[in-house]
């Protein structure tokens, strides 16, 4: 594993970094998801750096990773004139949110529920 340091500079808001990754409360990745034979070709995606590590000092606030469903055409490897259409699901951010958990103990509920 890491060590205690590193992982705090991967994980910790860097407040002097250029990139918005590196300075959220939630640190993360931008990667560019690329296939040749999809349309488009690249989509945007990111990666949280510490999924589900504690972000806030006033609650079970926890890092989060928000997926969004895309459609996508798929060339087709017989026939250049058709397409398949698909669905892929891709990351498009890492926020911080509190655990549905301590919401349902609110509510006087005893089972667990996860994001």
């Amino acid at each position: 594993g890491m060590s205690s340091s590193a992982a705090d500079t991967y994980c910790e808001p860097q407040p002097q970094a250029a990139d918005i990754g590196d300075r959220s409360t939630c640190t993360f990745e931008r990667i560019v998801d690329v296939d040749a034979n999809r349309i488009p070709a690249e989509i945007p995606t990111v990666r949280c750096r510490c999924p589900y590590r504690l972000c806030s000092s006033t609650g079970d606030y926890r890092c989060v990773e928000i997926n969004e469903t895309l459609r996508v055409a798929y060339k087709n490897s017989t026939s250049t004139a058709s397409l398949v259409y698909k669905f892929v699901t891709v990351t498009t951010s890492c926020v911080c949110a509190v655990d549905r958990s301590a919401l349902a103990r609110h509510q006087g509920r005893v089972r667990r529920m996860f994001f």
